[in-house]
């Protein structure tokens, strides 16, 4: 047999897929170390190419299939799945990163919130309902949103709302006077500054901490202006499986478990009284869409959802929700009170 050649040089019509491919991934890079890498991975024939035209193009030139060319036939299979594998780290490298820069342009232009919540009134109620017998007479909110939580929280004193966007608080300023609405960042220094070194006995925090890439700094400044004895009142979206789309519109970090939120809180002065699962129908909800294709979370499909919800689903949720809050919901609730 004629020994096999390292590597077999393939006709020029077989190598237009590699061509075609190394163009692609270095039209896609980003980064000079992304261009080298890409450069270097893709000498060869194209990794696409099936282990049997070698084989067909090896017996065209006359070599034997021996035990050589098999090893050789191997080594070329090891190294395209080695160049594929590679690749699609790359690949996922890139998306991460397009997708966290994403994140972080929606959390600072407050883009992270879909209109149908401004109207959510039945599920807002049941927040509310459910951290009733923890709300004490000053009231710090973190993050306005929309305010519609402020219309219908218990608070018989002292009531302050704090967001990232200047236009939330310029909007809630106007609606309510009587609150006082203050421009901070709750993951920055100086956050206890901001509010006049005030303290509070219920600091009330409802699908913010995910937004917040430090969350043990938020957290610490949470609890920096909570008075002894006073109550943090915690939800935040439940299971990292449940993780989509949406997430990634919404300007999501993350999302938790139980035992994730109380080992965050072991690290602080406070005793938990509370810790469960809640709204089990939305959870459901949420793992449906990641099954289908939402590119704005302030779209029509989603907003449609969110009034189908609230008007007719909560109930439902509701009632089923003491069966499934040890082990499944859309969120995690949570209550701990500051040692």
């Amino acid at each position: 047999p004629v020994p096999l050649p390292l590597p077999v040089p393939l006709p020029a019509p077989l190598c237009v897929p590699l061509a075609r491919a190394r163009a692609h991934a270095l039209a896609r890079a980003r980064s000079r170390p992304f261009q080298a890498l890409a450069r270097a991975l893709t000498p060869f024939n194209d990794y696409r190419l099936p282990n049997r035209l070698f084989r067909a193009h090896a017996r065209g030139h006359g070599f034997a299939e021996s035990a050589s060319f098999m090893t050789i036939c191997k080594f070329f299979a090891v190294k395209y799945m080695f160049q594929i594998l590679v690749y699609k780290i790359m690949e996922e490298v890139r998306s991460m990163t397009e997708r966290k820069e994403n994140t972080v342009r929606r959390v600072r232009g407050g883009g992270t919130m879909s209109s149908g919540m401004e109207g959510a009134d039945n599920y807002v109620r049941w927040i509310v309902d459910v951290f009733r017998p923890y709300f004490g007479e000053n009231v710090l909110e973190i993050g306005t949103g929309f305010g519609n939580f402020r219309r219908h929280l218990p608070c018989r004193g002292r009531f302050v709302s704090v967001d990232i966007v200047p236009e939330t608080i310029e909007s809630a300023r106007s609606a309510d006077r009587e609150g006082v609405y203050v421009l901070a960042d709750v993951s920055c220094g100086g956050f206890g500054e901001k509010l006049a070194g005030e303290l509070f006995d219920t600091v009330l925090c409802v699908n913010v901490l995910e937004h917040v890439e430090d969350e043990a700094k938020a957290l610490g400044n949470m609890f920096e202006v909570l008075a002894p004895g006073g109550r943090l009142l915690l939800l935040v979206p439940a299971f990292g499986a449940l993780y989509s789309e949406m997430d990634s519109l919404a300007g999501h970090f993350r999302r938790y478990t139980k035992g994730e939120v109380g080992r965050l809180l072991e690290r602080f002065p406070c005793g938990i009284v509370k810790l469960e699962y809640f709204n089990p129908v939305g959870g459901a909800g949420w793992w449906l869409n990641r099954f289908a294709r939402h590119a704005d979370l302030d779209g029509a499909l989603i907003n449609r959802q969110i009034r189908f919800f609230d008007r007719v689903l909560v109930p439902v949720s509701r009632a089923v929700n003491p069966v499934t809050r040890g082990f499944f919901g859309q969120s995690v609730v949570c209550v701990a009170v500051r040692k």
